[in-house]
């Protein structure tokens, strides 16, 4: 008797809880200008500048070209930065390549990317967050086999950022990246 009831209770808060966020979402889809978005905690205001919707269209230094959209956004109450970035494939048809959630954490008090790849691979990376004056920097390093890599971006202005990736091997740096992504909404 007394499981009946708890479910009973269960049940009647999880139907008001998908009551209620129904409403909220169709809300959130007839009036898209009144979404608020939260302002990012503290540790992650230097992703500001970059939250919004961005391209490049370009090449590598090798001469390879790439084409590149990335869509940065404030997730969970300001806890957490989403990107998800598509790219083309051999056949020129754009695909999601990457999702990366950074998040601020509170053990090591370091910014945390967390990078999934379309093929199921993930990356846990610290990375470097600055914002002065308005211009946010983000910069992470990590190893593929034995070859390090270091990326920094960083902002421009309000609608471009610099993209930098270089390649380390022994004590030789090599410059693979330096390109402008432009905001695009």
């Amino acid at each position: 008797m007394k499981i009946k009831r708890i479910a009973s209770l269960a049940m009647g808060l999880w139907v008001l809880v998908v009551v209620t966020g129904s409403a909220q979402v169709e809300e959130a889809a007839q009036n898209p200008e009144k979404v608020q978005v939260p302002e990012l905690r503290d540790e992650l205001k230097a992703f500001t500048p970059f939250i919004g919707t961005w391209e490049i269209d370009g090449e590598w230094l090798s001469g390879e070209k790439i084409w590149a959209r990335s869509e940065y956004k404030v997730g969970m109450e300001g806890n957490f930065v989403e990107a998800r970035t598509w790219t083309r494939g051999e056949d020129g048809q754009a695909y999601q390549r990457y999702l990366t959630i950074w998040r601020w954490d509170t053990e090591s008090s370091k910014v945390t990317s967390h990078g999934f790849t379309f093929d199921g691979s993930y990356t846990g990376i610290d990375t470097e967050v600055n914002l002065v004056d308005g211009v946010g920097t983000l910069k992470s390093n990590w190893k593929m086999g034995e070859t390090g890599i270091e990326q920094v971006v960083q902002t421009v202005d309000a609608n471009h950022y610099s993209w930098k990736v270089w390649s380390m091997t022994g004590e030789t740096k090599t410059l693979l990246m330096d390109g402008v992504w432009k905001r695009v909404e």
